[in-house]
């Protein structure tokens, strides 16, 4: 994997990182505890976004296992500008890691109702996530 960006919050406090997955042809986002602010949040999927369309990637990986506090005011941002541009743009599937955080767990839910789209799952273990990923793309195993 490629790390392209990691996300400071004002203190100096990383919490996210923006990767590349070859192997997956995927890019993937991993959370780190709490974004604190909407525009936090939104310069992540922003970046992201960018970076599977520039590679011309086919899945996405969103880790939120360890992330904290709710999203949900980026949710609308989430549905109507970042996923119509990933699907134009050739997104075959989302593998989600479901985050601990009762807030953040949430959010998801919100999204995953708002969203009800078949290439988009929802994982415990970021491994099962990658294999799913995998199977289909990437990989000479399946």
């Amino acid at each position: 994997m490629e790390k392209l960006r990691s996300f400071e919050r004002e203190d100096g406090v990383v919490y996210a990182e923006v990767w590349a997955d070859y192997e997956l042809n995927g890019i993937v986002d991993i959370w780190k505890g709490k974004f604190e602010t909407e525009d936090n949040f939104q310069k992540v999927i922003d970046f992201a976004c960018r970076a599977f369309i520039e590679r011309n990637l086919s899945c996405w990986m969103a880790d939120l296992r360890t992330m904290k506090g709710s999203f949900d005011t980026s949710i609308p941002y989430l549905l109507e500008t970042i996923m119509p541009k990933m699907l134009a743009n050739g997104l075959q599937k989302e593998a989600v890691v479901l985050p601990q955080d009762a807030y953040a767990k949430l959010s998801v839910s919100t999204a995953i109702l708002a969203i009800r789209d078949k290439r988009l799952h929802f994982f415990e273990d970021p491994e099962e996530a990658r294999q799913w990923l995998s199977w289909s793309y990437g990989s000479s195993t399946g």
